[in-house]
């Protein structure tokens, strides 16, 4: 109880002096971003960046984790950017969505089942819309023969040869066309698909840090990527 509360304070002290830098007209204070792992490791270190040359007087706090960490905990951050499905009770932006690839050596389709299937930590709903389509297109029941906790340690396997997998789009940089195929993953049909969102509370917005780092987000998902 101590502890919570010398947080709970702390926090209130921050949000104080970040509305005061606001009525300055400032930007500067701190933003407190929680991120998912996959987020983390591909759009949100660029975007970092950007945020960190136009504003570097704020200090930037980051927790990567899992979207289920990110959202037990949102109570710590100023903006959250997770996977999966909106946060109740936030304002939510929808960032983008992702198309899902079956991944595999190139000429070696016949071979997939065969070959050690590479599935990577998630959701219980999301890792069974992967076996339903694994089992209704691989004609075999779904087995993940390695298992890993991070998606990109997914991709680096992917990348050795040790296997195949399914990954969101936003993963398949730098995988080569001329050593792998790409088979868009459809489940009755229809697309399957992972939104990403950013969440907040819009009285955030007052901080400036806050709503320069929304607004730049929203811009820099928007931009036509080459």
């Amino acid at each position: 109880m101590i502890i919570e509360h010398a947080r709970d304070m702390l926090k209130r002290e921050r949000l104080f002096f970040d509305k005061m830098q606001a009525h300055i007209g400032e930007v500067n204070g701190t933003i407190s971003i929680g991120c998912s792992s996959l987020i983390g490791q591909t759009l949100l270190p660029e975007v970092l960046s950007l945020y960190n040359a136009q504003f570097p007087n704020v200090e930037i706090q980051v927790q990567v984790g899992s979207t289920e960490q990110i959202k037990a905990n949102h109570r710590d951050y100023h903006v959250m950017i997770t996977r999966g499905n909106k946060v109740m009770n936030l304002a939510n932006t929808h960032l983008f969505n992702d198309d899902h690839y079956f991944i595999f050596p190139k000429n070696r389709r016949d071979d997939v089942t065969k070959l050690p299937f590479i599935e990577f930590q998630a959701d219980p709903i999301y890792i069974n819309q992967i076996k339903q389509w694994y089992n209704d297109n691989l004609e075999q029941d779904y087995h993940a023969t390695i298992t890993v906790d991070q998606v990109a340690t997914c991709k680096e396997m992917l990348i050795s040869g040790v296997g195949v997998t399914i990954l969101p789009e936003i993963m398949m940089k730098n995988i080569s066309k001329e050593q792998f195929e790409f088979e868009k993953v459809e489940i009755d049909n229809e697309p399957l698909i992972r939104s990403t969102f950013m969440s907040y509370d819009p009285s955030m917005l007052q901080l400036p840090q806050v709503d320069s780092f929304v607004n730049l987000m929203a811009s820099f998902v928007e931009q036509p990527k080459a």
